[in-house]
């Protein structure tokens, strides 16, 4: 296994990323790449993905800061805890009947605000549910743990992190570049 290269924070924002020897340089490369979030790598440390999967959904990521930080800069988001407004990105992508109780108060947003503030990258991060939010220059990501490999003691709570814009820019930028130029995409 080669050396492990993060990109960006470890303790606020990062990217893990060590190539696997499981590749063949013919669009079925794997390696192991993590988002780490405030110095806790998100997924299961040993689980490799599919690098096109995972680069495409980095892309996206990339994308929807460039071009929707509208979107994720919700007026409703103001004055809100991070419950509240983890709570206003998934209310708008459920129905009535889903509504967590605690939270009925708070408005159904469009569902634009789930397609571009849900967080999706592949299945190595199917144990969290993580929420992308613009703030200012900011981007803060909100994330909760649902199931191991998440650590017990953080399964259900509420975290959150805020990274500058632009340096969240280039970490996923710098990123996408090396493991691109790394597999010869």
């Amino acid at each position: 296994m080669e050396a492990e290269k993060i990109f960006g924070d470890i303790n606020n924002f990062g990217i893990r990323f060590i190539p696997s020897p499981n590749t063949n340089h013919k669009g079925s490369d794997f390696a192991l790449l993590h988002l780490v979030l405030d110095g806790q790598i998100i997924g299961n440390p040993e689980e490799e993905c599919l690098v096109g999967t995972w680069i495409s959904g980095l892309e996206r990521l990339l994308d929807i800061i460039d071009s929707k930080f509208e979107v994720l800069s919700q007026a409703e988001f103001m004055n809100k805890s991070d419950n509240e407004i983890f709570e206003l990105i998934y209310k708008s992508n459920q129905l009535e009947q889903e509504y967590d109780e605690k939270y009925k108060y708070l408005k159904v947003l469009d569902n634009e605000v789930w397609q571009y503030c849900n967080l999706t990258l592949d299945e190595t991060i199917d144990a969290y549910l993580i929420t992308i939010t613009g703030f200012n220059e900011n981007v803060k990501i909100i994330w909760k743990g649902l199931s191991e490999p998440c650590p017990l003691s953080k399964i259900g709570l509420i975290q959150a992190v805020l990274v500058e814009k632009e340096k969240m820019k280039k970490v996923l930028s710098d990123c996408i570049f090396e493991v691109k130029n790394y597999y010869n995409y």
